[in-house]
């Protein structure tokens, strides 16, 4: 009798530990999903702005740069900043000055890299 209520407990105990490990595998490839659709996003964005940010860097600073092209010739404008340092006015201008998409490019930008990016900074500066 005692051996069984121990097999039965351990039995449990292993059904609980793997339910576990299915749901952290679930969630495992989940956060990788996501993770290469945001990086499908950012590498569509920067083809369709010609602004191209060095993943390196982050997120202690967003650098890289924006190339501007007219009929005549391509502009590069290089950038480098520290992401807490600035307003997403301030970003934009810093980044794309006054190119006609600006507005809409750093809308994109926003939402997809330079927002996570102030977050993760905030974050890590409040557990340290």
């Amino acid at each position: 009798m005692r051996y069984k209520k121990i097999i039965d407990d351990w039995k449990k105990r292993i059904s609980e530990m793997q339910n576990e490990a299915q749901r952290c595998v679930a969630e495992a490839i989940q956060n990788r999903q996501q993770l290469i659709q945001q990086l499908d996003e950012i590498h569509t964005l920067k083809l369709a702005t010609n602004t191209y940010i060095n993943l390196n860097a982050l997120p202690e600073r967003i650098q890289g740069v924006f190339v501007q092209e007219t009929e005549v010739q391509r502009c590069w404008h290089p950038f480098c900043f520290e992401p807490l340092s600035h307003t997403p006015e301030e970003v934009r201008q810093i980044i794309w000055g006054s190119s006609e998409n600006a507005v809409a490019y750093s809308e994109a930008w926003e939402r997809l890299v330079f927002r996570s990016v102030r977050e993760m900074l905030l974050q890590s500066n409040k557990d340290s």
